[in-house]
């Protein structure tokens, strides 16, 4: 069972959580405060964290990327209400308040991005958000200030992080260029290996009969068994990112004999890296 609380943060809980919309794919939904700057100054963290509590404008986290400070507002299970709309879409959309305005100074420094910044504390929070199953992908590209797509469609049915810039019912253009997430903190455990050994296999498919479970490769002759949950997660964790070819993006196929498939072939024992049931493929 993933951890609904981020360990990294400071936890400030707040009311009026929203429910979650089950029905629609997981999401990490970024925002960046974007406050009026003196001479290049932002205002203080905890007053602009005090103003968003007063007005019920709540994200779960906010995220300084210089000091790495990161303060909670809801669980995980809870939406918040940084959104005009879909504040509720998805088992989980975590929204991330990055403590930034364009320009921004620190240490005589100017900050045009928050791609620019050190971006500390953002390897903790991609790790909590690995965690929840969100892949580490931007559905509709990555933000830029201008030529953003908020197609409804793709929000509606892709897993991964957006910009506010990208939601749909919502006219904000944050925030802006954003770090490269797969370069941003540890991998996990094992997941190199796991990708040198399986991009030699070409097309996957992770499936299940109600025999017992068997991994197949190659001509369809050569066994490769997968007996940890660790394998999967990261054969999972790739084909979210895109770097391996899997089939449905790790979605387990439950087919009747895995020689019917008829291309590379794996078979698990049908539950993902949380001990849970893996859903079966429509």
């Amino acid at each position: 069972m993933p951890e609904m609380l981020l360990a990294a943060a400071e936890q400030d809980p707040q009311p009026l959580g929203v429910g979650m919309n089950a029905g629609l794919p997981s999401r990490v939904t970024w925002h960046i405060t974007w406050d009026a700057l003196t001479n290049g100054l932002q205002p203080s963290f905890d007053g602009v964290a005090n103003y968003l509590k007063e007005k019920a404008y709540c994200p779960h986290l906010m995220w300084d990327p210089w000091s790495g400070r990161i303060v909670q507002f809801y669980p995980a299970n809870l939406g918040g209400r940084a959104l005009a709309a879909c504040n509720e879409d998805g088992e989980f959309n975590i929204q991330i308040e990055v403590f930034f305005s364009p320009g921004a100074v620190r240490d005589g420094k100017t900050f045009a991005t928050v791609a620019d910044t050190p971006c500390n504390g953002l390897a903790e929070i991609l790790a909590w958000t690995d965690s929840l199953g969100i892949p580490r992908v931007w559905p509709l590209g990555a933000p830029a200030w201008t030529g953003n797509s908020r197609d409804i469609d793709t929000w509606n049915s892709n897993a991964g992080h957006y910009g506010h810039c990208n939601v749909p019912g919502n006219d904000h253009t944050d925030p802006g260029p954003m770090p490269d997430l797969m370069a941003a903190g540890a991998l996990p455990a094992g997941a190199t290996e796991t990708l040198r050994e399986a991009e030699a296999m070409g097309k996957i498919i992770i499936a299940r009969t109600e025999n017992e479970p068997q991994v197949w490769r190659g001509d369809g002759l050569t066994r490769w068994p997968v007996w940890t949950m660790d394998t999967l997660r990261n054969l999972q964790f790739w084909a979210r990112n895109g770097a391996l070819d899997v089939m449905d993006g790790g979605a387990v196929q439950t087919v009747p004999d895995l020689n019917s498939i008829g291309v590379d072939q794996m078979a698990i024992n049908g539950l993902d890296f949380y001990g849970k049931p893996l859903a079966k493929a429509k």
